[in-house]
């Protein structure tokens, strides 16, 4: 009897030590798989680049008739990823992009709304497909 206890304490407390380091430090900043990751799409006559800075910043810039670099937060939550403060205008449009989800081949959905002050009414929902540059490899 005292063996069996014996044995079972020392599974409990070699669990604990083993949950602990993950409950005690954010975990979040230390897994970031897709850190420094790019992507890339065609839109409207520019070359549209995606990248995550860090486990919390992305930006958002072009190469092509408009100069665009914006910059802002994601977060991650299984595949999807919100972001915030990442809006900008082309023309007259003002573009808002809300969250992108992954496909299982790596590439990005990323989903948002537009309004054309000079012909909408409202706040159109759009989505558009980027493309991974580069090959993946897990840090």
């Amino acid at each position: 009897m005292k063996r069996s206890i014996a044995t079972l304490c020392f599974v409990a407390f070699i669990t604990f030590f083993m949950f602990l380091p993950a409950s005690c430090s954010d975990s979040r900043a230390e897994f970031a798989p897709f850190k420094g990751r790019q992507w890339y799409t065609c839109y409207r006559g520019d070359t549209l680049f995606l990248e995550l800075l860090s486990a919390s910043d992305v930006a958002l810039y072009s190469h092509g008739v408009n100069d665009l670099h914006i910059a802002g937060t994601y977060e991650t939550w299984r595949g999807k990823f919100p972001f915030s403060g990442l809006s900008f205008e082309i023309g007259a449009v003002q573009y808002n992009i809300q969250y992108a989800l992954f496909e299982p081949n790596l590439d990005m959905v990323v989903y948002g709304d537009s309004m054309d002050a000079v012909v909408d009414t409202c706040l159109i929902e759009w989505n558009c497909p980027f493309t991974p540059i580069g090959e993946y490899e897990r840090e």
